[in-house]
């Protein structure tokens, strides 16, 4: 019964076409891209001591589902927060095929002093192809 289940799961993942390395989902009826949220991966490095720790985080965007068409370049903002008594420093942004990503806003590197937020600004390239897509975002942070 339980093979049945995880067979039958296969089966699902395989027709929407969901694959965790590219995150389709399934041809857009319009021919454009949709984007219907992120999955950001958040990788933090604390100085002081050479700790890590990898957090993943999907979400719904506020401005979601973005309607775009394919192949151009389209703005999305993250809200990032830092909890922490530290400051970090976002050193990297990087974008999951079959995504790309042009500038950001603020520059990087920059810094983000504890218990402050700041807006992000990506410049995204959406993929060639149409469909809907959840958008794969990786940050890398060091924590002083």
């Amino acid at each position: 019964m339980l093979f049945a289940v995880v067979i039958a799961l296969l089966l699902v993942a395989m027709a929407t076409g969901y694959n965790e390395q590219v995150p389709y989902l399934h041809p857009s009826p319009s021919g454009g891209v949709l984007v219907i949220g992120d999955r950001s991966s958040f990788h933090y490095l604390f100085v002081g001591n050479g700790t890590q720790l990898n957090a993943t985080v999907g979400s719904l965007c506020p401005d979601c589902p973005l309607h775009v068409a394919a192949g151009s370049s389209f703005n999305y903002t993250l809200m990032l927060v830092n909890e922490l008594n530290s400051s970090y420093e976002l050193t990297t942004v990087s974008a999951a095929a079959p995504f790309g990503l042009g500038a950001t806003q603020p520059e990087l590197p920059f810094f983000l002093a504890g218990h402050l937020s700041e807006t992000l600004t990506l410049t995204v390239r959406a993929p060639p192809e149409g469909g809907t897509y959840v958008l794969g975002l990786s940050l890398e942070l060091s924590v002083a």
